[in-house]
């Protein structure tokens, strides 16, 4: 097992690290932190705070397998995202943040677009869209919960996108470098294409204390029902 540590003082040659920043880069920096150990094949990622579900990573793995496959386009970064319906990812305590994916006919990724204070209102979903516009959401849209898949050479896009976003983010000390926003980017420069799935298990997280309850229900229950064992590491 290897480890690769997100710190701030790693970015490339080109740049500086803003002397008052404290905070982390943000999800695509965190990627490109593992370039070292991950430069050989093909990986996942995912956040280390959420429940997937087993047959998530099963989709995971075979689109992992289906874009390893031949390809007339070298040139284009391929990958996989295994998205969630919105209305399974929501909190009933407070709102959420939620990479909203647009698909196109042949389930391929189109675009994400992060949207902010997603809730629940009489029935309707409503968010705000990166513009700050409050709009209703399709309750059954595909949502992005960071599961992806990558190929190695998706390290050297993350290295020029992340030089791009030193050079213009508007508030070095705050702004984050989000990996779904750079995955949308290569998308709209028509520099890769991601394979799209939907999870057919339910997602589950922590985003508020009260949310606790629940998710601990739900895992007994999958235990219960001898899904999972009662211990992960025997």
């Amino acid at each position: 097992m290897q480890y690769a540590f997100q710190r701030l003082e790693d970015i490339p040659l080109v740049a500086q690290v803003p002397a008052p920043r404290t905070k982390p880069w943000g999800t695509g920096h965190a990627v490109w932190c593992a370039r070292n150990v991950l430069s050989n094949s093909n990986f996942a990622v995912i956040n280390a705070d959420d429940f997937y579900g087993r047959e998530t990573f099963s989709a995971l793995l075979n689109s992992i397998h289906n874009f390893s496959l031949p390809s007339t386009d070298d040139s284009c970064i391929r990958g996989a995202i295994v998205g969630f319906r919105l209305c399974e990812t929501l909190s009933d305590h407070g709102t959420v943040s939620r990479g909203i994916c647009q698909l196109d006919d042949s389930s391929f990724l189109h675009s994400v677009e992060e949207w902010s204070e997603i809730r629940t209102s009489g029935g309707v979903v409503f968010g705000k869209n990166s513009q700050g516009v409050d709009k209703e959401l399709d309750a059954e849209a595909v949502v992005s919960m960071n599961v992806w898949a990558f190929q190695p050479s998706v390290f050297q896009a993350l290295e020029k996108g992340f030089s791009q976003f030193l050079d213009t983010a508007e508030d070095l000390e705050k702004d984050e470098f989000y990996l779904p926003a750079a995955v949308d980017n290569w998308i709209s420069s028509g520099i890769a294409s991601f394979q799209s799935r939907l999870a057919t298990s339910q997602w589950m997280g922590v985003t508020y204390r009260e949310d606790k309850p629940k998710v601990m229900e739900k895992i007994s229950s999958l235990i219960s029902a001898g899904i999972y064992p009662a211990s992960l590491f025997n």
